[in-house]
């Protein structure tokens, strides 16, 4: 069993609704399959089709963050990449040596496509995975696994985060100012930790090694210009948690400086609460 194509994908959904009277459940779709590379064959024809609609939950339907994703003019009107369970049962697929390039290629292209969409959905997953198995779910199956597919989530993870934390990022993306400042604000509703650990390790990879001196200063100040207009978008709450709680001293000070020249934070008064906080003596 593999789909070779979406009109094939077409056929297979015609005959199941021909004969079961309504389309197949999403779970069908995304439950473990024996048969790993045929699921993997439907998933990648669902990829970029409207053919099929996921179930999806009230907090994934929100991650529609643009206009344009949501079915807007030039845009798509599918829905797989806001949902949780076609992401987790990709991931898992991408731990299968002989499917990863496949599943690799399918992340990709959904990247670059609608990345704005690709990272709140990623992290909304995770934490989604996270909350359950602190509940005490089961941390091994192939719904609530953390760990599935952890070496391609990272890498996604690391490809996205730059484009949004961190200034003049590949152009390819071609991804606006105001779509950047709703995914972060969108970002913050979901897990204010994710933000504050993605501006700390923008932070500390905005530089590379071997760079001059000069280059490294130039890139270190436009990343914390970069950190400050983000804590402007999210206001004064989000000082707190991105400024204070990181044990990235350089990080802070350097933002804090900016801050305080530009009348948001009195510098004085934030070191010294810095210093008490390290219990620095």
């Amino acid at each position: 069993f593999e789909l070779q194509s979406s009109q094939k994908f077409q056929i297979w959904l015609d005959l199941y609704q021909a004969g079961a009277k309504r389309p197949p459940p999403s779970k069908i779709l995304l439950s473990e399959w024996k048969n790993a590379s045929g699921q993997l064959s439907l998933l990648e024809r669902l990829a970029f089709s409207s053919i099929f609609s996921f179930d999806l939950t009230d907090a994934e339907k929100s991650d529609y963050i643009t206009p344009t994703y949501a079915g807007g003019p030039g845009g798509p009107s599918e829905c797989c990449w806001v949902s949780g369970d076609y992401l987790q049962r990709l991931l898992t697929l991408s731990d299968y040596p002989d499917l990863n390039k496949r599943v690799r290629d399918v992340f990709f292209e959904g990247l670059l496509k609608y990345p704005e969409v690709f990272l709140c959905s990623i992290v909304r997953l995770q934490l989604r995975l996270a909350n359950a198995n602190a509940a005490g779910g089961d941390g091994t199956s192939a719904e609530n696994n953390c760990t599935a597919g952890m070496q391609m989530k990272n890498e996604l993870t690391r490809e996205l985060i730059p484009h949004f934390f961190q200034p003049n990022q590949n152009p390819q993306l071609q991804i606006g100012r105001d779509v950047i400042s709703a995914v972060i604000s969108h970002l913050w509703s979901i897990s204010r930790n994710m933000v504050t650990l993605a501006c700390i390790e923008s932070w500390r990879t905005c530089s590379k090694t071997g760079e001059s001196p000069s280059i490294q200063l130039q890139k270190r100040v436009h990343q914390a210009l970069h950190t400050v207009g983000i804590l402007r978008l999210l206001g004064p709450e989000s000082i707190t948690p991105i400024l204070n709680n990181n044990k990235d001293v350089e990080f802070g000070i350097a933002t804090a400086m900016i801050l305080a020249d530009q009348e948001v934070i009195q510098m004085a008064p934030w070191l010294n609460e810095r210093i008490n906080s390290q219990g620095i003596r």
